[in-house]
């Protein structure tokens, strides 16, 4: 594969070598371990490129219970943008009342983790965008390339995006204003703290 002609074309790829090999394929660093499955129709939310369901069993004597481990996968062959970010964020809402819906039909508690992951060539960086997927802790961002020599290859973005004229002045100033009351409560919060100890010493 030394070029990515379609979405479709990438899609293939992944679904098919992480059906043969799971821990072998690409997806295996950024996915949770489960069965893979494609082109996820739910009526009203869309259509999910990729989505692996598996489940995370307890691993002691503990009577806890398996979590469900989800993830969802959007595939785009060129920038991965707010679009994308939405569709994920439609089909994550879908699985997350779904899940939901079960619990409540049972009336069992069920513990779940759903991960999204956008896959694209490169990542828009010309608005907001990156600032956004900075406070989503359940997203990853992975971007793709193609070569002769190693064919496919995925790498996960740090999302640790940040202005380069940062300036954080102004902020100094009201944190001055609020400094002598913070001191204040910490100080009385510190005493009680202390108090209880020795009351609970002389016990």
């Amino acid at each position: 594969m030394a070029m990515i002609e379609s979405e479709k074309e990438l899609e293939d790829f992944l679904y098919k070598t992480s059906r043969k090999d799971f821990y072998a394929s690409a997806l295996s660093e950024f996915a949770n371990e489960g069965k893979i499955f494609r082109q996820v129709n739910i009526p009203g939310y869309g259509i999910i490129d990729l989505i692996t369901v598996g489940f995370d069993l307890p691993q002691n004597d503990k009577p806890t219970y398996p979590e469900v481990k989800i993830t969802i996968i959007e595939i785009k062959k060129g920038a991965i943008d707010h679009k994308a970010l939405e569709q994920l964020a439609r089909y994550r809402t879908a699985i997350t009342r779904y899940l939901n819906r079960l619990q409540d039909n049972a009336q069992k508690e069920i513990f779940y983790d759903i991960k999204g992951v956008l896959i694209g060539k490169t990542i828009d960086k010309q608005g907001s965008f990156v600032y956004l997927v900075n406070n989503i802790e359940w997203l990853s961002l992975v971007t793709y390339s193609i070569d002769f020599e190693n064919g496919l290859s995925l790498k996960e973005i740090n999302k640790e995006w940040h202005s380069t004229t940062e300036n954080f002045d102004s902020l100094k100033f009201y944190l001055a204003k609020i400094m002598p009351n913070f001191l204040s409560i910490y100080k009385e919060a510190h005493m009680y703290w202390v108090r209880g100890i020795h009351k609970a010493l002389r016990k």
